[in-house]
């Protein structure tokens, strides 16, 4: 689950505008995930898909990749963990004690990795990251806005 994010991240990353014409010269990468058009709208320019439909669409992958471990059973997880148990219970009845170990309560696999600390640090990271461009975006459509007489005309 953590690779899956941290691949999909890494599939979204888009570099500075600075650094386009050195980064794609130097590290050619994996093909785009989401490609987006400039569409002439008169008496506008706008792209499709919107960003909102881009990190909607981001959003929404991030949860079928959380979900993948729902109907994973803990049967080998809790199998380890009642040996244990019994290891203990053994160590305790020999050193004297009767104090019974109480069982731990197992959560679902998929609950236990939507709450750890790298995982959730990505779902953050990637609950944000189509937003962070929406400078960029804005800054392009603008540069072409001075394209406007051709087609106020």
């Amino acid at each position: 689950t953590k690779s899956s994010l941290a691949a999909l991240k890494r599939r979204l990353y888009v570099p500075p505008p600075s650094s386009y014409s050195s980064y794609s010269c130097s590290q050619p990468g994996p093909p785009p995930l989401f490609r987006a058009s400039i569409q002439l709208a008169i008496p506008n320019i706008v792209l499709r898909p919107s960003l909102e439909d881009i990190q909607s669409t981001v959003n929404r992958l991030v949860s079928v990749v959380l979900s993948v471990t729902k109907d994973i059973p803990l049967w080998t997880f809790s199998h380890l963990q009642y040996r244990q148990q019994q290891v203990e219970q053994a160590s305790g009845r020999d050193a004297g004690d009767d104090v019974p170990v109480k069982p731990p309560v197992l959560r679902p696999l998929d609950r236990q990795l939507a709450e750890h600390r790298d995982v959730s640090k990505l779902v953050f990271q990637l609950s944000s990251i189509v937003s962070s461009l929406r400078p960029q975006t804005e800054d392009t459509l603008k540069k072409l806005s001075h394209f406007s007489t051709l087609w106020n005309q």
